[in-house]
């Protein structure tokens, strides 16, 4: 019985495995953006026909960041705008960031996999020019994992003019602490066969320096690029901003510790893991999926990977099945009810809806 308990646990750890292998290479905005149809909003007013409202009116600039493998038509932060227009929807601006600013406002998968540093650098430049269109406006930055990593790596080496402005940044479910699976995942995706890549970009589209950073780890002490956003809290904080980390603890992807950092303020909800049919169907084929805990867990699941890549037989549905768990549960966060609403409190609080910021 104890043999049958074993096999069974290898069975769910190493389809855990290749559905976060799988997950790695399907761009998350592609069903999101063929699902809803409907075009993102190309104007950044909360209300029709103020587009070309005075601009000293404007109060509160919100910058939305969607995470890796995103693109422009990715509607997965569309609750959190409809929350943060209804704060003040005359006097607030709610826009997105792109990976490709200022080239376009469009950006692909592919341009998400630029270095997180490289990414800071066009957010600073497109608030340089939010700031100069609403000159007396606050910012607040809400970044969805890696957006949230670019929004914080943007922090922690912002000029001083645009933290003058009391800047907020809140993060949803990002890896600020690092990804501890990625590297091993990284390399055994690289001895897979070619048909488990199953839903992806192409090889040269993953083949940038963000994997390798966000494979840093909280325990890393290198001068690394997730080292230097410990220094954001403290940085907004000495300007009158703030730091905010969101974290579900029901997310399959992004561990709840690895999205907290220390000075922020933090937040944690249980948001749910995926769609109530997706994981009956898991449980009942896994029951053991309920007592694995993923951060605890993954040494015995490497230790059941053999050293040149081989996997056991797993259908292709079974692993669709748990990519489409584990990829609802890591944005789950961003359409939680209770979330949201502390979302919209933070955006009506007294720091961002204070009266508006007026140039020395």
């Amino acid at each position: 019985m104890l043999d049958s308990g074993r096999k069974r646990l290898k069975t769910v750890h190493s389809l855990a495995l290749l559905t976060v292998v799988a997950m790695t290479l399907w761009p998350a905005g592609a069903a999101g953006a063929s699902a809803l149809g409907a075009p993102l909003p190309s104007d950044d007013s909360c209300t029709s026909g103020t587009r070309g409202a005075d601009p000293g009116a404007v109060r509160l600039v919100v910058v939305l960041l969607r995470g890796v493998l995103s693109s422009s038509e990715d509607h997965s932060l569309s609750e959190m705008r409809e929350t943060l227009c209804a704060v003040d929807p005359v006097a607030t601006r709610v826009t997105y960031f792109s990976y490709r600013y200022p080239e376009s406002a469009a950006y692909t998968a592919c341009d998400t996999q630029q270095s997180v540093q490289a990414s800071a650098d066009r957010l600073n430049r497109q608030l340089g020019d939010l700031t100069s269109q609403y000159p007396r406006a606050r910012l607040l930055l809400v970044g969805h994992s890696l957006g949230g990593v670019v929004a914080s790596a943007w922090a922690a080496t912002a000029a001083d003019d645009v933290l003058l402005r009391r800047t907020a940044v809140v993060t949803f479910d990002s890896p600020l602490l690092g990804v501890p699976w990625l590297a091993p995942v990284s390399q055994l995706a690289a001895r897979l066969p070619a048909q488990w890549l199953l839903f992806g970009e192409s090889s040269a589209c993953l083949s940038g320096p963000l994997a390798r950073e966000l494979a840093e780890t909280a325990g890393d002490s290198s001068s690394g690029t997730l080292a230097r956003l410990r220094s954001a809290p403290e940085r907004l904080a000495a300007y009158g901003g703030a730091m905010f980390n969101v974290a579900s603890c029901d997310d399959g992807i992004i561990w709840c510790a690895t999205s907290l950092l220390p000075g922020a303020e933090h937040r944690v909800f249980h948001s749910g893991k995926c769609d109530d049919d997706a994981l009956t169907a898991l449980r009942a084929r896994w029951p053991v999926l309920d007592t694995f805990d993923g951060q605890q867990g993954w040494d015995e699941l490497w230790s059941q990977v053999a050293p040149d890549g081989r996997l056991p037989s797993i259908s292709l549905n079974d692993v669709r099945l748990s990519l489409s768990c584990l990829r609802e549960s890591h944005g789950r966060v961003v359409r939680d009810p209770a979330a949201l609403e502390w979302l919209g409190s933070l955006g009506r609080g007294a720091t961002l809806a204070a009266p508006p910021f007026r140039t020395p």
